[in-house]
């Protein structure tokens, strides 16, 4: 038997689009346990086309929405098109994004001025969703910065991770933390004045080799 999976899109102005995700094949004559519904691999490929679908249409209609000004309705032109990578916990995912000319309405003083904007620069400044960042941040604080790429690399289909990834990713979260508006109030109120620290701690396992060596070690690394 076959499975088609389509997506449809229906946008605000009442276009339809429709996408062909993929098509799976099961065998129902003399089946296994292994044929019955999606294995990781399918998975992680069906939840990757479906978030190339969803964002490349979902830009589509953000970029109509932005060529609008908001303050004497001018249809505004596209000053050129670029593309973007998106890291997403489905995958990473190149999109086509147009730069938008911003409209002269509220400079009436400079009338050959032209600046451009992108719609992703002030939805995702770092080219990255929160979800992936805040999952990134929360399995290096808990395990080990090759033992978190290694989780992500085997549950998602996100692209691939390593120890790098991780430590910086974590350690830019901690810097937006510290930098927020809401750790700032409270250090502000604290009578005695602290030195800002970061620290990261990782730590790898030293196997023994069977010929000689009989016990295995951990090593454990810090950084302040």
């Amino acid at each position: 038997m076959k499975f088609r999976i389509k997506l449809e899109t229906e946008f605000g102005w009442g276009e339809t689009r429709s996408h062909e995700i993929c098509t799976v094949e099961r065998q129902t004559l003399d089946a296994s346990s292994e044929d019955l519904g999606l294995c990781m691999a399918e998975a992680k490929s069906l939840l990757k086309e479906v978030q190339c679908a969803l964002l490349q249409d979902q830009i589509e209609e953000i970029r109509e929405i932005e060529r609008v000004c908001r303050f004497c309705g001018t249809y505004l032109p596209v000053h050129d098109r670029r593309q973007r990578r998106i890291d997403t916990l489905f995958g990473r995912v190149t999109v086509d994004v147009p730069r938008v000319r911003m409209c002269m309405c509220g400079l009436p003083g400079f009338p050959t001025l032209r600046v451009a904007r992108s719609p992703l620069t002030r939805l995702l400044p770092d080219n990255a969703t929160p979800e992936l960042r805040r999952l990134q941040a929360e399995l290096g604080a808990r395990h080990s910065f090759r033992e978190a790429a290694r989780l992500l690399n085997e549950l998602t289909p996100c692209a691939k991770q390593n120890h790098v990834t991780i430590r910086n990713r974590l350690a830019t979260i901690a810097d937006d933390l510290s930098s927020s508006e809401l750790i700032v109030a409270t250090e502000a109120n604290q009578r005695s004045e602290s030195p800002e620290i970061t620290v990261f701690l990782d730590s790898a396992y030293v196997r023994s080799r069977p010929e000689y060596q009989r016990r295995n070690f951990e090593v454990i690394v810090g950084s302040i």
